[in-house]
């Protein structure tokens, strides 16, 4: 009642790379299951991903700012995870080193799962990421930032 999540799991075994040619696969099925390499939909595989902190967050509009430590440098996508509860992240914002920033459409997170989001266009060096975030069900929640080159 009232917000239950139901999560399954299934070891499909040597039928992933037949299941991976179905058309379904783009249209549908990447952007729900985190294969790595094998997803299209750019999901997370923790073998290519940079952590750049933690940052917590109390109350209901609280903002925090990461200095991503990558000085600049390239950065294909963002992850987020909420570590102890689900949370709401309406307003991220990405600074880039030349000096342009962009907003991110982060939403709801998932305790425990990455949500992967793509910058937009060329401009990918990142110096920070500023986000105002709050916990679904608690007092404060804990959001981990990662990054993949």
């Amino acid at each position: 009642r009232g917000g239950a999540k139901i999560y399954l799991a299934a070891d499909i075994g040597r039928y992933r790379n037949d299941w991976m040619r179905s058309p379904d696969w783009a249209l549908f099925w990447s952007r729900i299951f985190n294969w790595g390499n094998g997803n299209q939909g750019g999901g997370y595989d923790a073998t290519y991903w940079v952590s750049l902190g933690n940052q917590n967050f109390e109350g209901r509009r609280d903002r925090d700012m990461t200095v991503t430590g990558l000085n600049g440098r390239r950065v294909d996508r963002l992850g987020f995870r909420a570590i102890n509860d689900d949370a709401r992240c309406p307003n991220v914002r990405v600074n880039f080193r030349n000096g342009s920033s962009a907003n991110l459409d982060v939403g709801r997170l998932d305790q425990g799962r990455v949500k992967t989001v793509d910058l937009p266009g060329g401009v990918r060096n990142v110096d920070s990421v500023k986000m105002t975030c709050s916990a679904v069900n608690k007092y404060s929640v804990r959001i981990e930032i990662l990054a993949r080159k």
